[in-house]
């Protein structure tokens, strides 16, 4: 196979992306990939696998493709702004992650002449590409910078944070409350049985009547963190930091605690104030507060007209308005 140059491979991944990853800030904020340049340590190797693709067709299915070992380039989710001049389009995109890029190569690949034609949209037009031979292969990767651990000053009391490589854990206090762990929490698992910790250590995970009569994990006895009898959630959580509130999911109560990560790159948690959002800080290296982005006059997805107006104006269906999106701001009914 011939070689093929880093800049080449970059230009690979950013057209490769471009229908699903290279997307205009719609949204989702993190939906970009920003590839490096690497040097891998990991010893040379070649393994073998069949690739199947989501669009299949007009892709092919490809058995026996040979991945070369180490990898050429780490990609990270990056956030594109300030964009000069303003492109033509826009296309919602999704969370991106980490990947790792390896050359790649499928026997018996049957590679149409001058290039497969695809229609391809994205944030910088419309457009139908040649798609030529494959070349590379991206495969999930995690930059183990902010693993589970203990977030809290020396001499104060734990403050557990951070990332769990499995996605259905989460950084929780170890039942000798010194230690960080990651935790998989009381539910339902595969085998069809309660497992998974509790936030008390007088506590077991197991079958028990939910609200609505049907069996359902939980863990019992019932202790800390829930609703009194006016409905309100109180209660003492398993961490200090945490607070007993309400959650909005499911109608029940839950020990949450500060601003923090709560999975790989996903934040979540109590901002001091109601007018923040906790979100991933722009460089990937943690969670923050920001102020939370009040929402323009228009319909939600229901088509009901809410949101923001200025000088205490009310959104309300009165449209066309720009972009003819059926609501206005408008004096509020006497």
């Amino acid at each position: 196979m011939k070689r093929i140059s880093l800049a080449l491979a970059a230009v690979i991944v950013a057209a490769a992306l471009a229908p699903a990853l290279a997307r205009a800030q719609v949204g989702i904020p993190f939906d970009h990939l920003k590839c490096y340049k690497i040097k891998d340590p990991q010893p040379p190797a070649k393994y073998t696998a069949d690739l199947t693709p989501l669009q299949h067709p007009p892709f092919n299915v490809e058995p026996g493709c040979v991945i070369s070992v180490p990898a050429k380039l780490l990609c990270i989710p990056v956030e594109k702004t300030n964009v000069q001049p303003n492109p033509p389009g826009a296309v919602n995109g999704t969370n991106a992650q980490d990947y790792l890029l390896y050359k790649i190569k499928c026997p018996n690949v049957t590679v149409v002449k001058g290039g497969m034609p695809l229609p391809v949209t994205d944030q910088f037009g419309a457009r139908t590409i040649l798609v030529g031979p494959h070349k590379v292969l991206l495969v999930p990767a995690f930059k183990q910078s902010n693993l589970c651990h203990n977030q809290a000053n020396p001499g104060t009391p734990p403050v557990c944070g951070g990332d769990c490589t499995n996605p259905g854990a989460k950084c929780v206090l170890n039942p000798n409350g010194t230690d960080c762990d990651c935790e998989i929490p009381c539910g339902l698992n595969a085998a069809g049985q309660c497992g998974g910790e509790c936030p008390l250590a007088t506590q077991t995970c197991n079958f028990a009547p939910g609200s609505n009569g049907v069996l359902e994990c939980g863990c019992h006895p019932f202790g800390g963190c829930f609703p009194d009898a006016t409905g309100q959630c109180g209660g003492p959580c398993p961490n200090a930091d945490e607070r007993c509130v309400n959650d909005a999911a499911t109608g029940s109560c839950k020990c949450e605690g500060p601003c923090g990560a709560v999975g790989i790159r996903r934040c979540g948690g109590l901002c001091p104030t109601a007018a923040e959002t906790c979100r991933t800080k722009p460089d990937d290296s943690g969670c923050e507060c920001v102020p939370t982005t009040p929402q323009p006059c228009g319909p939600d997805a229901q088509g009901v007209c809410g949101g923001t107006c200025p000088n205490n104006e009310v959104c309300v269906a009165g449209g066309p308005v720009p972009p003819g999106n059926g609501c206005a701001c408008g004096p509020p009914s006497q």
